[in-house]
């Protein structure tokens, strides 16, 4: 009879995923106890305690690591760290940058995979099996951007930060539909960079 224990596939996933240095070390070294492991990465940067071990006895921080951990890989971000624990979005900002900086590399993984799905509009399920999934709202997301961006000068990226403010605040007063159409782009581009991060991870679990 055999006994298979699954509860680090997420994150043995990511880490052959994303080839990150720390975690893979992490577990060829033995470790097991990936969210004690994660609990003392992040509160040793949020309270500036290089020496602090999270153990199974730091059940609320370890509880609280098991939370941004999973989160994070499936692609939430500091903001819905916020809601789960009900602190202030800042606090739940504080979360997120942790985890990442802890573990160098993720957060340039995490801004590449997110760049690759909204240039290409599909996402990369399994690289050895070719499996993709293509975004539905792809084509969505670029019309709505070209429709949006034809309100602008040909030279708005020459504007200063100052130059940038004043004219959306008057393109919005004069043209309110501008708005709309970048926070429909907003919405599904978020969702397609939170699946083109929960997707491999998911499935490759």
């Amino acid at each position: 009879m055999y006994s298979c224990d699954f509860k680090t596939q997420e994150f043995l996933t990511f880490a052959s995923i994303s080839k990150n240095e720390t975690l893979i070390n992490f577990f060829n070294k033995g470790g097991t106890d990936i969210h004690s492991e994660v609990g003392t990465k992040v509160f040793r940067i949020i309270e500036k305690n290089p020496d602090l071990v999270i153990t199974k006895k730091d059940k609320e921080k370890r509880n609280k690591a098991k939370t941004i951990g999973f989160k994070t890989l499936f692609g939430s971000s500091g903001v819905t760290l916020a809601k789960d624990f009900g602190v202030s979005k800042e606090e739940g900002n504080m979360f997120y940058d942790a985890f990442l900086d802890g573990y160098p590399g993720m957060r340039e993984y995490f801004e590449n995979t997110k760049k690759s799905a909204l240039k290409k509009g599909y996402i990369e399920i399994d690289k050895w099996g070719g499996s993709l999934y293509f975004y539905p709202h792809f084509n969505k997301i670029q019309e709505l951007s070209k429709k949006a961006l034809s309100y602008y000068p040909q030279n708005y990226k020459e504007f200063t930060q100052e130059q940038k403010k004043e004219f959306k605040e008057e393109l919005y007063k004069q043209q309110p539909i501008v708005k709309d159409l970048w926070k429909e782009w907003s919405i599904l581009k978020s969702e397609l960079e939170r699946k083109s991060l929960n997707y491999p991870n998911k499935m490759g679990a």
